[in-house]
């Protein structure tokens, strides 16, 4: 992953990460998904150095908003509204879910929507 001025196109950074896959810009950071063989996880870099920020192993991006990380954690089956700067948890949801939830905007908030179970988060 290479990061660029648009100015000129000269390389502001670059991260050899061949199993990582940029999936939302939020506020100073990039969020990747990346996939390894035993494991996905996920891993937030600096915009403006491409530096790791944070990691979170056996999870997944499921949405973003402008500085929050909508997460669903593998391991502990919770949906996570994540501080995209610090990594640090908002608030968590439980949500036993096989597989991946899905996600469909409204207008107050989301609905999360898992194969046996459907939750509505609202926006205050």
């Amino acid at each position: 992953m290479t990061a660029s001025r648009r100015v000129d196109q000269a390389e502001l950074w670059h991260v050899a990460t061949p199993t990582c896959h940029p999936v939302a810009r939020l506020r100073g950071t990039i969020a990747t998904q990346c996939w390894e063989v035993s494991h996905e996880q996920i891993v937030v870099l600096d915009v403006v150095t491409g530096e790791t920020r944070w990691e979170l192993p056996n999870a997944s991006v499921v949405a973003a908003s402008e500085d929050t990380l909508l997460v669903f954690d593998h391991t502990q089956g919770i949906l996570l509204g994540i501080d995209s700067s610090d990594g640090l948890a908002r608030w968590s949801l439980p949500m036993p879910i096989d597989g991946y939830p899905y996600v469909m905007s409204i207008s107050d908030g989301i609905l999360v929507i898992g194969e046996d179970n459907l939750s509505r988060l609202r926006w205050g």
